[in-house]
């Protein structure tokens, strides 16, 4: 048997020191990688060999490996059942200042140089905060102005 109990490409059972099976086995080891049929897919009166893979590096993402008989030659089936898939996320957009491009320096000249007159000149507090808050706002919109960014969230899966 080749490493690991499992025999490797067209290699008869229990023979593992063939020199084909042993560069098999070697580039399955170098890549990470596992054979995961373990019965023969192939049985003649006068050999049993392992002639189909399935190979990974990720085994927890399947549930079963095996070969199934048909019945209609000496060649059988390979099959793997993948595990349930988690939630996939779904693109979802939110507004948001971006301060990609921010320059304090810039900023605060602009802030600096804000004609407050129509604040200052105000009689009523409300009519006062209103026009500061139009004013800010002229100004912090040219330097973080809102953009949709996108964000995730879980979707359900359909695909199983």
């Amino acid at each position: 048997m080749a490493s690991g109990g499992k025999p490797p490409l067209s290699c008869p059972l229990g023979n593992s020191r063939d020199a084909k099976c042993k560069a098999y086995n070697g580039l399955l080891k170098s890549y990470h990688l596992k054979q995961h049929i373990v019965e023969p897919t192939r049985v003649t009166e006068s050999s049993r060999t392992i002639i189909d893979h399935i190979c990974s590096n990720r085994e927890d993402l399947y549930c079963t490996f095996g070969v199934l008989d048909c019945g209609i030659s000496d060649h059988s089936l390979v099959f793997t059942t993948r595990k349930k898939a988690k939630n996939k996320k779904d693109s979802e957009y939110v507004w948001a200042r971006s301060y990609r491009k921010y320059d304090p320096i810039s900023f605060e000249a602009d802030i600096a140089n804000i004609d407050w007159s129509a604040v200052l000149g105000c009689d009523h507090p409300d009519e006062a905060l209103d026009h500061f808050y139009n004013a800010m706002f002229e100004v912090i919109d040219i330097h973080a102005p809102y953009k949709e960014i996108k964000c995730t969230r879980d979707r359900p899966n359909l695909l199983g």
